[in-house]
This record gives C-alpha cells, sequence and structure tokens, in this order.
C-alpha cells in the first residue's frame, strides 16, 4: 500500500474567516512541517479545495440555503496559505 497525504481545505476563509477561532498559525504551521515530510519523502500530494461562484448557485444545499459565503472564486478567502500550497506537478481536486 502506497501513501499519499491528503490536505483538504487549507483556505483562508476555512481557517480564519468571521466569526471563526484563528487557527492558521498553529494548525498551518503543523500542516505545513508534515507537507514538508511528505514532500522529501517522495510521498504523493494531493490538495483538495473549494471554490464556490459568486452566486452560490454551485455551492452545496445548505451553504445556498443560509447564504454562507466562503470561498468564493477569485477571492483571497478561497485561496491556500502560501505555506501549504500546492507546487508543480501536485494533484489539485476541486470540490463543491
Amino acid at each position: 500500500m502506497k501513501p499519499v497525504l491528503v490536505l483538504i481545505d487549507l483556505q483562508h476563509d476555512f481557517l480564519t474567516g468571521e466569526g471563526r477561532k484563528p487557527l492558521e498559525p498553529r494548525l498551518v504551521r503543523r500542516v505545513s512541517r508534515l507537507l514538508r515530510f511528505a514532500r522529501a519523502a517522495g510521498v504523493p500530494v494531493v490538495h483538495v479545495r473549494t471554490a464556490y461562484r459568486e452566486d452560490l448557485r454551485d455551492a452545496t444545499l445548505h451553504m445556498r440555503d443560509r447564504q454562507i459565503r466562503v470561498c468564493i472564486e477569485g477571492t483571497p478567502g478561497a485561496e491556500f496559505f502560501p505555506s501549504v500550497r500546492p507546487r508543480s506537478g501536485e494533484k489539485v481536486v476541486l470540490k463543491k
């Protein structure tokens, strides 16, 4: 069995958005270390990210119903933190 590191939703809106405790310093620092280790060991890395259209028509039902506006395409909140940003060759999966 071959290992793979899957990183899910390490985006500004999910970790530091309005009404959330700022998790970025602690969590992203730890994930950054894990990511560096995985890359050095040759472990494949997959980044899963969420991005919704401005009108939320592609958002999940609960996001649309509650008008939760996070990770809107093209906004800073939808971006990865710099220390966990995908590198060339790493797979990025868009989750909606």
